[in-house]
């Protein structure tokens, strides 16, 4: 043995009284184990395996162990013995009646015993603390895995940027892993730093903040709008910023989408009703000035002012034509069109209002682009796009013109709500021109914006965007300043274009003497209208409530050829007087008027099939063409 092995006295009852009772009384169990057999236990021991300390004696230690520990113990204890010192602090699991029931630590020195190699054993029981630290262990892997597998982002950091941790979702939101997080400070991935300075600063001040708003820049160099709630805590004596994140960027621009279309709405519908009553008055104007310069003794001075009043009331019409379009009260007649067909019948007319110094470039598809929508707004749409991108070409430019067929897939539908999943026209008309930042960008399609200052309207845009929202398109637009900018039309493609379209000739104006029940409750309107029927030859009966029409037609059915009523009216609509007449005679022709649309005889601005209509202001020509129309019709 070596020199350093103590040497325990015998017998082992000779020991000194003191030194018994320390072993017998100490928390710890301590045995002798020689010849792998016990030859002496303290009371601990026996506590611990459940075995009376006096009966330990000559059992085989080795069977107390658990059989998992078994073989590397032995080993062990073999090293030991022979000089060589593979440790001698263990962690074994001990069996009591057979059964483990138990966790030890056990710190063994060699010793010698009556002349031969023995083992001193202490045990230091720790069941109850191995079960809380694996308890411990368990509830941290358990915490861990929450962590990591949270649906919103988790993160620890230090005041002053680094990363202490980074989760899963934290990864997939921002594009950066922990590992590469780590390598960098907070700051760099947000928009703007000072947003870091501030949000810090509030930490600071505040100790806490819910819903905190920032703008990140992810790994693809994607803007994220994204919400943080944290608080201050404290790891090692450092101040540290614990909290989570969630990406709000598809919410806000859902949000914002929501505003503006309320925004839009409200906007409209102040525009319709003022359309509605600028309507009537043009209609009056329009209506009076054409009946006086029928007059053949009117004087070439007289004409020539009447003709200046009409000309004005042809500006102010089509000035309502685009608050009515912006607003999508605009009665509109769609049909199946070819939109390359409509484009290049546009071109000379595109060429003539661009000037000379503006170059039109046109790549139209090779495949039918056919939709249903109305021509003459298509004509509105594309004059106001072509001449806004001139305005931007002081110096001149060139513009494009492309068309192509798209299918819109389920992304895309998700950022749009309004819009449907299928095949779709797509219209680009690019400029050359100063191009826009994001602020005005943002403002373009809003009603009464303008960046021409007094020589603008602010309704251009707006009224295309009204036009494309009513026959179910959308627009979009890029744009940076000093690149131009590219806008992009979606109308819903028609796959199957067999509806025949034929140009209306212009009819001759043409007179009748049929019988006519007029309703319309704007006295100037109803006198203009009555005296143009009277001059055509009709027999006219007006009233201004549509109660007492109602009333009187059901009196005198069989002295009504023709109803003409408007639409919007204090009591009863015109629907409403149509419907009770043609109830009591269907064969009654009618013909319905009015400065904007209602849902009572369209869906969304588009006339119900086998509806007549007249828009205000008319004519009247307009008017007596129609009248014979309605009349002849089959």
């Amino acid at each position: 043995m070596s020199d350093t092995v103590p040497v325990v006295e015998q017998p082992f009852a000779g020991a000194e009284e003191i030194y018994r009772t320390v072993v017998e009384n100490t928390s710890d169990g301590i045995v002798l184990v020689q010849d792998g057999r016990i030859v002496f236990a303290n009371r601990r021991v026996g506590e611990i395996l459940g075995v009376p300390a006096e009966a330990l004696q000559g059992r085989d230690f080795i069977g107390f162990i658990a059989p998992g520990d078994r073989t590397e113990l032995l080993d062990k204890h073999t090293r030991l013995l022979s000089g060589d010192d593979p440790g001698r602090v263990h962690e074994i699991g001990y069996l009591r009646e057979g059964e483990r029931t138990g966790s030890a630590l056990m710190s063994v020195t060699p010793v010698e015993w009556a002349g031969r190699p023995a083992i001193v054993a202490i045990f230091t029981d720790y069941t109850a603390r191995k079960a809380a630290e694996d308890a411990l262990a368990a509830s941290e892997e358990k915490f861990r895995s929450l962590v990591t597998d949270m649906p919103v982002g988790v993160f620890e950091t230090t005041s002053d940027g680094r990363v202490l941790l980074w989760n899963r979702r934290c990864e997939e939101l921002s594009g950066y892993s922990f590992s590469h997080m780590q390598t960098i400070r907070m700051e760099e991935i947000y928009n703007d730093p000072a947003e870091r300075e501030d949000f810090v600063r509030t930490m600071r001040e505040r100790g806490v903040v819910r819903d905190y708003e920032i703008t990140i820049r992810n790994a693809h160099d994607r803007l994220r709008t994204v919400l943080v709630s944290a608080h201050i805590g404290e790891r090692e004596g450092e101040n540290v910023i614990r909290g989570s994140f969630e990406d709000v960027t598809e919410r806000k621009q859902l949000e914002e989408q929501l505003r503006q279309s309320q925004k839009m709405e409200a906007v409209g519908r102040l525009a319709g009703g003022v359309a509605h009553d600028f309507n009537n008055l043009l209609t009056v104007i329009i209506g009076n000035v054409q009946m006086a310069v029928m007059d053949p003794e009117l004087s070439t001075k007289l004409r020539n002012r009447f003709d200046s009043i009409r000309k004005a009331g042809d500006q102010a019409r089509l000035l309502t034509d685009q608050l009515l379009a912006f607003s999508r009260k605009q009665m509109i007649q769609p049909r199946i069109v070819n939109i390359n067909e409509l484009i290049r019948e546009s071109e000379n007319l595109l060429t003539q209002a661009l000037g000379e110094d503006v170059i039109l470039d046109m790549h139209l598809s090779a495949e039918e682009c056919h939709v249903r929508f109305d021509a003459g707004q298509f004509g509105q749409v594309l004059m106001n796009l072509a001449v806004n991108a001139r305005d931007a070409m002081p110096n001149g430019g060139s513009i494009t013109i492309a068309t192509s067929l798209v299918s819109l897939d389920e992304y895309y539908a998700a950022s749009h709500p309004d819009f449907r999943v299928g095949e779709y026209v797509q219209i680009y008309l690019s400029d050359t021109g100063h191009g826009m930042d994001d602020q005005t960008r943002q403002l373009i399609f809003e009603p009464f914006f303008t960046t021409k200052g007094e020589g603008g309207t602010g309704l251009g845009l707006s009224t295309v965007y009204g036009i494309l929202r009513q026959n179910g398109g959308d627009i979009s637009v890029v744009s940076e300043p000093g690149a131009g900018s590219t806008f992009t039309l979606y109308i819903p493609r028609v796959s199957d274009p067999t509806e025949v379209v034929d140009d209306e000739a212009e009819s001759e104006f043409l007179k009748g003497t049929e019988r006519v029940l007029l309703v319309e409750d704007d006295n100037l309107v109803r006198r203009l209208a009555e005296e143009i029927l009277h001059r055509a030859g009709y027999t006219v009966t007006s009233f201004e409530s549509a109660p007492e029409a109602v009333a009187w037609g059901r009196e005198n059915l069989n002295a009504i050829d023709l109803l003409i009523t408007d639409v919007v009216m204090p009591e009863q609509s015109g629907k409403d007087v149509a419907d009770v007449l043609t109830g009591l005679n269907p064969a009654l022709r009618v013909l319905y008027m009015s400065g904007y649309t209602d849902e009572a005889i369209s869906h969304h601005g588009v006339l119900e099939e086998g509806v007549s209509f007249i828009n205000k202001p008319f004519t009247p020509r307009s008017l007596t063409e129609i009248v014979r129309e309605v009349i002849e019709a089959d």
